[in-house]
């Protein structure tokens, strides 16, 4: 057992003949273990309301920053979500080979992409780049549809005019559609390239396109050998008999026939494409509403 402890509580002291203090008697106590008292106990609690005045600012300050972020960030997020699905949407249903269809594209692509990528949301952008792909590669094939049917165009109205075409020994004094032929043959030309080495960013539209991108490769390919028989024809001999025009005339004719022939087959084939392109498009574009949709769904329940 531990010793009891004595503690001075009171001493009687007088003063001495040289005035120094003797004393007399002292006296102890027992002392006692006794808790809190009264004082003590309201000395703590005005402390704690003390801490707590300083402290509840100071944590309701961060709530309400917090959920004023949370609030900007799901305005944001809306925002996005919401251009996203109304232009992908709205390019569901446009001709994949106007301009509405382009314009469309690069303000998807550079506008509003780069701020649906500051979300941070990986089953977001990963089934955006599905889609981002195939725009991608379509608009590719719209380049290439747009430049054969201006350079058929082209084709077409020369031969329309070919006696004035053929009068024609300077550049400055050729009709408009001979100089747009040339300009219009390598923009084909410059596309099936592209479309020839296109690289996609994702197997399953690769796998998707496949197909389609050999096709247009082999159509494309054909056109150019026919435009460029049709463009740099045979300069007709100085002497040339009228059996011998005839005979050049008809066949450059059946060249024309032919490049004509083979683009009303390129346009059945970007009819199809662009029936397929669609469907793969809105399934994408549902797929990608429903993740926006859960995505969402935390800042609506708050």
């Amino acid at each position: 057992m531990n010793k009891p402890r004595w503690i001075e509580t009171r001493k009687e002291c007088e003063i001495g003949e040289n005035g120094e203090l003797v004393t007399k008697k002292v006296t102890l106590e027992l002392e006692k273990n006794k808790g809190l008292e009264k004082k003590d106990l309201i000395d703590i609690s005005l402390r704690f309301v003390s801490l707590l005045a300083i402290f509840i600012p100071i944590v309701l300050f961060f709530q309400q920053q917090k959920a004023e972020r949370d609030k900007q960030k799901a305005l944001f997020q809306l925002d996005v979500y919401g251009n996203v699905t109304s232009k992908l949407h709205a390019m569901a249903d446009m001709p994949i080979n106007g301009k509405q269809f382009e314009s469309s594209r690069n303000e998807l692509f550079y506008n509003i992409y780069p701020r649906l990528k500051l979300l941070n949301d990986k089953p977001l952008t990963d089934t955006f780049a599905k889609i981002k792909d195939i725009i991608n590669f379509t608009y590719g094939l719209s380049t290439v549809f747009n430049a054969a049917d201006s350079l058929n165009e082209c084709l077409v109205q020369l031969d329309e005019n070919r006696e004035k075409h053929f009068q024609s020994t300077h550049a400055q004094n050729l009709p408009p559609y001979e100089l747009d032929q040339y300009r219009w043959f390598d923009k084909l030309a410059n596309g099936g390239a592209r479309i020839r080495n296109w690289k996609f960013d994702t197997r399953e539209v690769s796998s998707f396109c496949r197909k389609y991108q050999q096709l247009a490769t082999g159509y494309v390919t054909n056109l150019q050998r026919l435009a460029d028989q049709i463009i740099y024809s045979r300069i007709p001999e100085a002497e040339e008999t009228q059996v011998e025009e005839f005979k050049r005339l008809d066949e450059e004719d059946r060249k024309l026939n032919e490049f004509v022939s083979l683009k009303n087959v390129m346009d059945d084939f970007g009819n199809k494409y662009d029936s397929t392109y669609r469907s793969y498009l809105q399934q994408r574009t549902l797929m990608l509403d429903s993740l926006m949709t859960s995505s969402s769904s935390y800042f609506y329940n708050r």
